[in-house]
């Protein structure tokens, strides 16, 4: 394997040896492949802004059923810069936080606002008149 990341690609090259028997494989190709690595269970993502680091570790704010909070660590995987992976600690169906307040404390009751995608705007454009 190659050392470093690819920057633009976020990929690295590797050499894989391989039976050639037919001799369909050229010296020299570069081929593309993709290897499907099985999990116990599969990892979950979230927005990056919705972790809380500090001294007690790695945890996310999460909203019940009762829309009291709670504080639950995790544990993470990869890191795609706007989203973490989420390898352990909350289920699919969990309401996270998104920048949760340093204020936030353990049981306190919070309302639920989900939030809306934000649609690029296009600009005002002359009208033709006459």
């Amino acid at each position: 394997m190659a050392g470093a990341l690819d920057t633009e690609t976020r990929s690295r090259q590797a050499e894989i040896v391989l039976a050639n028997n037919d001799a369909k494989l050229l010296p020299g190709s570069y081929v593309e492949i993709s290897i499907n690595v099985p999990t116990k269970t599969p990892a979950l993502l979230a927005p990056a802004n919705t972790l809380v680091i500090d001294q007690a570790g790695v945890h996310v704010v999460v909203v019940g059923e009762d829309k009291k909070v709670s504080f639950k660590p995790v544990k993470l995987g990869r890191d795609f810069g706007k989203e973490v992976e989420i390898v352990e600690g909350i289920a699919a169906d969990d309401i996270l936080v998104a920048s949760p307040s340093d204020l936030l404390v353990e049981g306190e009751s919070v309302g639920i606002v989900e939030a809306t995608p934000k649609t690029a705007e296009k600009p005002n454009q002359a009208k033709k008149t006459g």
